[in-house]
């Protein structure tokens, strides 16, 4: 009931701004909340939320660009809680994960590390927490990759991971990158231009489909060095792309070592 409400309110203030009129600073402050709140069950909520927010620092300054943004997330939004207020239930309800689940079933929990190179391409390695034999991926970028900018990059690292995951994988993804950004970007849902914000909308909404709980975790370059190096790995060997298991590329202890310290 109250998403059915929620949803009427909601659709009531887009024909406002639709209609040309500016809503007062608390009321727009309230619309934040609200979507903050259900943003907690459902992580794509938390990007289609951030027009809102830049509504209410700028209101009648808002640019066109954002205003357009706002009207497409509040629809987003509105589809999303007529169903929720109907009681449909979809592949978008993330199970409760908790400790003794976990516990019992390692695999649950999935990490990638990884780092992207604005020259050469991008590279990481994954696996379930235990693993000691990881598997990696390296690869040149695509002739039609635009290069925007080193978070941009690195965030695509784990947008390529979430969307090579099986459908339902139901776990969660801990995401290690030097990138201080990028990682502040996949955990608070926000970002600052519109090409980060649309590889994010489409990173988490497959992310919410199979149903994965990205947590990113920042390390410093140090501890990052064999990310680094598949990032350069496929220019290095003149391919366009390899993967296999990292034992395959560094069989050393000390090589050993630095994978599971980065994990």
């Amino acid at each position: 009931q109250q998403c059915r409400a929620f949803s009427a309110e909601l659709s009531l203030r887009l024909e406002q701004i639709r209609a040309g009129d500016t809503m007062s600073h608390s009321d727009v402050q309230h619309i934040c909340g609200k979507l903050n709140h259900y943003s907690a069950a459902l992580q794509a909520g938390r990007i289609h939320t951030r027009s809102w927010y830049i509504y209410s620092v700028y209101l009648d300054r808002t640019t066109a660009e954002w205003l357009n943004k706002l009207l497409a997330d509040s629809s987003w939004w509105i589809d999303v809680l007529d169903k929720w207020g109907r009681g449909d239930v979809d592949c978008r309800n993330i199970p409760i994960l908790n400790a003794a689940v976990l516990k019992a079933d390692p695999d649950l929990i999935q990490c990638t590390v990884g780092d992207a190179s604005g020259p050469d391409g991008l590279g990481y390695y994954y696996g379930s927490l235990d693993d000691h034999n990881p598997t990696f991926v390296a690869r040149q970028w695509l002739p039609e990759e635009l290069f925007y900018s080193s978070t941009h990059a690195e965030l695509k690292v784990l947008a390529e991971r979430i969307a090579r995951l099986p459908d339902d994988s139901s776990c969660v993804m801990i995401w290690v990158t030097d990138s201080l950004a990028a990682a502040y970007m996949a955990n608070k849902g926000t970002a600052r231009t519109l090409h980060d914000t649309e590889l994010l909308t489409k990173l988490f909404e497959c992310a919410d489909r199979k149903r994965v709980q990205i947590f990113a975790v920042w390390v410093s370059r140090d501890l990052n060095t064999f990310s680094d190096f598949l990032s350069h790995l496929a220019v290095l060997s003149n391919r366009s792309s390899m993967c296999g298991k990292v034992r395959e590329l560094a069989p050393t202890d000390a090589t050993r070592t630095d994978t599971g310290a980065s994990k």
